[in-house]
């Protein structure tokens, strides 16, 4: 288990690595392929592109949090 999925399951939060430019998006934590599609068009809705390192927002499907690790790369945690 890495160090980002054991802070998942100490957050209780699904883990995701997030490529910014592709929005692609690589499961860190199991998660179904229905969740994963929505989880995509969050994202495509979703204002990513900026250059925060933090950014936090609630839909009605949870919390989430992303946090940048790159310029390109960023985890994204689904509470």
């Amino acid at each position: 288990m890495t160090e980002l999925e054991k802070l998942a399951d100490i957050l209780h939060a699904k883990a995701f690595q997030l490529t910014i430019d592709t929005q692609k998006i690589i499961a860190l934590t199991p998660i179904s392929d229905s969740k994963k599609h929505t989880l995509q068009q969050l994202i495509k809705k979703s204002d990513i592109e900026n250059d925060s390192t933090y950014q936090s927002f609630s839909y009605h499907l949870g919390h989430f949090l992303l946090v940048r690790t790159d310029i390109n790369i960023a985890v994204l945690f689904w509470f």
